[in-house]
Formats: structure tokens, C-alpha cells, sequence
């Protein structure tokens, strides 16, 4: 079944080879993907990275683990982003993963996460006030998101 509960009319066989080619591409983490990931897993949340989405085929960043249900987490990088707006290929993305995928999305734009940094680097707070302020910034991003 492709988005909006339509039929492929691509032959079982070609369809079978889009899947593997498609999911076989290599990913590499980001410091920031992985700075993400390790606030996550400091929080306490059971986190999966680099998760195949078996409805999609898109790799998804990481996957946490809250009360027993599971929330995709997508870390975007500048180059999902046209200057603050997410570009077409990142948009696709997060429709299909929210639309066709079996867990909610919560995404992590590089500059609000950067943001939080660079007050660090700035001279202005100690590292454990950055640490701090990391938690604050995704314990408010997923009661945005209504996961609690």
C-alpha cells in the first residue's frame, strides 16, 4: 500500500529491489545526532539508533522508549533545511514517516539545539547548566508533542 491507500502498479519483483536499494544506503551520526542521543539516554529513555521504519524504508535517527510505546526522533542537520524551512526531500520525509509510519515523530532542528550550546560556548554557563538546559529543551519538546 503507497500514501493515501493506493496500490503500487510496480511489478512484486522491482518493488521488492526500490525496497532494498532503498534501505541499504549507509547512514553516518552526527556529533549533533549523537549529543542528542546521549542527553536522551542520560534522561533515562531506552533509545534504538539508526531504526529501518518497516513501512516506510526510511532510516529514522533514533526511536526512545516512553511508558512501553515508541517515538521516532529525526536530529536535522543544516542540510535538511533551506535557511530555517525544511527542503522538499526532509519534508517528503516526515510526511510519509507520520502518515505511513506505526510511531509519532518528534524532530530536532540544528539551530534551536545549537542554541543551546553556543550560550555555553559563549562563556556565559557552566557545562552542566548546558546539560541542563539540553534535558529542559526535550523534556519540552515531547509535552509539545503531547508524549509524555
Amino acid at each position: 500500500t503507497c500514501e493515501h491507500g493506493q496500490t503500487s502498479q510496480l511489478p512484486k519483483a522491482l518493488i521488492k529491489e526500490c525496497i532494498l536499494a532503498f534501505t541499504s544506503q549507509q547512514t553516518n551520526q552526527s556529533k549533533l545526532q549523537k549529543d542528542v542521543i546521549d542527553v536522551f539516554k542520560f534522561l533515562g529513555y531506552g533509545v534504538k539508533e539508526e531504526v529501518i521504519c518497516t513501512k516506510t524504508g526510511y532510516s529514522i535517527d533514533a526511536v526512545i522508549i516512553i511508558n512501553g510505546s515508541e517515538v521516532a526522533i529525526e536530529v536535522d542537520g543544516p542540510f535538511h533545511y533551506i535557511g530555517c524551512r525544511p527542503n522538499g526531500k526532509t519534508v517528503l520525509k516526515r510526511r510519509q514517516l507520520r502518515n505511513l509510519g506505526d510511531r509519532p515523530l518528534v524532530v530536532v532542528p540544528y539551530w534551536e539545539w545549537n542554541q543551546i550550546s553556543d550560550r555555553q560556548s559563549n562563556g556565559s554557563n557552566s557545562k552542566q547548566d548546558c546539560f541542563k538546559r539540553k534535558e529542559d529543551y526535550l523534556r519540552t519538546l515531547l509535552a509539545s508533542q503531547q508524549i509524555k
